[in-house]
């Protein structure tokens, strides 16, 4: 186990418990929902609990709102629940970047010959290289005046 020892009984007692009385996996051995790094099963056993359990929304949305950066909760890892946050961000606050931009060519996109394209025709390769030659221009006319 890495992080920090979690059961229900350890919960702040100011912490809602309604839900958790109906987890399953308060009949199960809590060790499954803290696998060791890179041992193991990784927390599969945890997951398929968490895939028949009936609070399994309501304990993923309790460690996302908590940031409990350890352990299985609603059946996703820690890095799978930072994931979910950072997508959620992305939907929530910064249009996720798409192909035919700069951003896109940035996050990785950077393969002309495989890059699907934005709505404008454009590949990320050539967004950025247009971004450039903009930039650059913007710069030289700066400098001259």
């Amino acid at each position: 186990m890495t992080g920090p020892r979690f059961t229900i009984d350890r919960l702040d007692p100011a912490t809602p418990r309604d839900w958790m009385t109906d987890a399953i996996c308060t009949q199960t051995d809590p060790d499954r929902f803290f696998p060791d790094a890179g041992g193991g099963d990784r927390g599969l056993a945890a997951k398929r609990i968490c895939g028949t359990c009936p609070v399994a929304a309501q304990c993923l949305q309790y460690a996302l709102d908590n940031d409990i950066t350890y352990g299985i909760f609603g059946g996703l890892s820690p890095n799978q629940r930072t994931r979910t946050v950072n997508s959620e961000k992305s939907r929530n606050g910064h249009p996720k970047p798409v192909h035919g931009t700069r951003t896109m060519y940035q996050k990785g996109c950077k393969n002309e010959a495989t890059c699907p394209r934005g709505e404008d025709g454009r590949s990320c390769s050539q967004a950025q290289r247009e971004y450039s030659a903009a930039w650059e221009l913007r710069h030289r006319r700066a400098g001259a005046a």
